[in-house]
C-alpha cells in the first residue's frame, strides 16, 4: 500500500502527518542559528592603474577606455564604471551573483593583460583587486612627536608598522601623512637653457649612473665570483658630480646645473591628532576573520570596557530555552576567560563609564543582573516590574570603540636617532 493510498482511506492520518511537519518546521526556525558577521564576497572587481605625471584626459584616452574595450567583453557583467583622476584610473566591474569572485577576477586579469603592451611609457603595472568587505581598516593609530616629519614617519615604519604586519590577521597596512626621505635635484632653468639640455636629459643620466648591474662572473681554476658595479650613489652630495652631457669635450655635472637636495617627498595626504598635524596615520585593514569563539546559546549583544581589554557577550537564547550566561572575553587572546550566571535571557548590557559595573537586562525573568567586571562575579540581582528593555546613565558617554594611544620614548634633538643613517 503505498503512501497516498493510504491518506486517501486515512484523512485524519494524513492531516496529522502535514501539522506534524509544520511543528517541526516552525521549531527548528526559532532556534536557526545566525552569524551576526556573516563573511560575505561581491562579485566587483577593481583595476587601479597609475601613470604619474599624467592629466585626467590622458589616463582617460590611453588608460581607462582601453581597459573598458577590453573587459566589457566577459561574460556576465552587471555594471561597468570608471573614474580618472590626475596620475590614476580605476574601472570597477560589477558582475551578477551568480558568477563566482574568482572566475570573474581571473577573468579580468586575463583581459587586462592582453593590452598591457598599449599603456604609455612609465605606466606602472595595472592592480586587480577584489571587492573585500574585510579588508576596510579596522584600526587607526596616529603618530606625533616633537622630532621633524622624516624621522617620526621612519620611527613609525620601524618601530610601529614592521610589528603590527607580523600579527596574525593583519592583511594591510597604510601611511596617511607620512613623509618619507627624497633626493631631489633642483635645476636651475636658466642654466639648462644655457648649456642646450633639457629636464630629461638629466633624469636619464641620474637613473643610468646611479645604479648597480650585475657584472659577470670570474673563473680561476675551480673557484667562481659573481661581479657587480657599485653603481649607487650612498650621499645626496655626491649626486652633484655625475655627468649629464658633453659638451665641447668638457663634462656638464649636475651642479653646473642645479643641485641635489636631501629631503622629503612632496605632501600629498595630511593627517591631523588634536587639531595639530599629525606625522603617520597607519590604517590597519583585516585580512580574514581572526578567530571565532564560542560563547553561550544565542548571542544577542557585545559591549566592550572602557580599557578595551575584555569583550561582554550577552547570551539570549530563546524564550523555550533561554541562556542564563554573560561570556567574558579577553580582548588580548580571543578567548573565553570566564562565564558568569545571570537571570534567564540576558538581553542587553550597559557599563558603568568607570568600567567597574556592568548592568545586564533579563527579559524573560523581568530582572537586571549586576556584574562585578574586574571581580568577574554577580554582585546583585535586581527584580524589575515588567520587561526591561534598556538601562541608560545619567551623563554618561557613549561607549566608543577600541582607542589606543602609543607613547615613544624619543631621544633628543640632538641625539642621533638609531637607523637614520640607513634611510632609504
Amino acid at each position: 500500500m503505498r503512501l497516498s493510498d493510504l491518506c486517501i482511506r486515512r484523512p485524519v492520518f494524513a492531516t496529522m502527518l502535514i501539522v506534524s511537519l509544520v511543528v517541526l518546521g516552525l521549531a527548528s526556525y526559532r532556534d536557526l542559528g545566525l552569524d551576526a558577521f556573516p563573511r560575505v564576497e561581491f562579485p566587483t572587481i577593481t583595476v587601479t592603474t597609475t601613470l604619474e605625471g599624467a592629466t585626467p584626459e590622458e589616463v582617460e584616452s590611453q588608460i581607462t577606455k582601453p581597459i573598458e574595450e577590453v573587459v566589457n567583453t566577459i561574460n556576465g557583467i552587471d555594471e561597468l564604471r570608471s573614474t580618472t583622476k590626475e596620475g590614476i584610473s580605476q574601472v570597477f566591474v560589477t558582475f551578477v551573483l551568480e558568477k563566482p569572485v574568482e572566475v570573474a577576477a581571473n577573468e579580468v586579469r586575463d583581459k587586462v593583460a592582453t593590452i598591457l603592451d598599449q599603456f604609455p611609457p612609465g605606466t606602472n603595472p595595472p592592480v586587480i583587486e577584489k571587492l573585500d568587505p574585510d579588508a576596510t581598516p579596522i584600526l587607526a593609530i596616529v603618530v606625533s612627536g616633537p622630532r621633524s616629519a622624516r624621522e617620526i614617519t621612519e620611527i613609525a615604519d620601524k618601530r610601529i608598522k614592521r610589528q603590527i604586519e607580523t600579527v596574525n590577521g593583519v592583511g594591510s597596512l597604510t601611511f596617511v601623512g607620512d613623509r618619507k626621505r627624497e633626493i631631489q635635484i633642483q635645476l636651475d632653468a636658466d642654466k639648462l637653457a644655457a648649456y642646450s639640455l633639457a629636464v630629461e636629459q638629466v633624469k636619464q643620466a641620474v637613473q643610468q649612473q646611479n645604479a648597480e648591474i650585475p657584472g659577470g662572473r670570474i673563473t680561476k681554476g675551480q673557484r667562481e665570483e659573481g661581479l657587480r658595479t657599485l653603481g649607487r650613489i650612498d650621499r645626496a652630495e655626491d649626486f652633484n658630480r655625475l655627468i649629464v652631457a658633453d659638451l665641447k669635450g668638457a663634462p656638464v655635472r649636475v651642479a653646473d646645473v642645479g643641485r641635489a637636495v636631501d629631503g622629503i617627498e612632496e605632501p600629498r595626504t595630511l593627517s591631523r591628532l588634536n587639531g595639530e598635524n599629525a606625522v603617520a596615520k597607519v590604517d590597519v585593514a583585516s585580512r580574514t576573520l581572526v578567530d571565532k569563539v564560542e560563547v553561550g546559546t544565542g548571542p544577542i549583544q557585545v559591549f566592550v570596557t572602557p580599557d578595551s581589554a575584555t569583550l561582554l557577550v550577552a547570551n539570549q537564547g530563546t524564550e523555550t530555552n533561554p541562556s542564563r550566561t554573560v561570556s567574558i572575553i579577553d580582548t588580548a587572546s580571543f578567548s573565553v576567560v570566564d562565564t558568569v550566571e545571570t537571570g534567564a535571557g540576558a538581553h542587553g548590557v550597559v557599563i558603568e563609564p568607570s568600567g567597574r559595573h556592568a548592568y545586564i537586562t533579563n527579559i524573560y525573568e523581568n530582572s537586571v543582573t549586576v556584574l562585578d567586571v574586574e571581580e568577574r562575579r554577580v554582585v546583585a540581582n535586581v527584580g524589575t516590574a515588567a520587561r526591561p528593555n534598556g538601562i541608560s546613565f545619567l551623563a554618561a558617554a557613549p561607549i566608543r570603540p577600541p582607542a589606543f594611544e602609543i607613547e615613544i620614548d624619543m631621544p633628543e634633538h640632538e641625539e642621533e636617532m638609531p637607523g637614520m643613517e640607513n634611510m632609504e
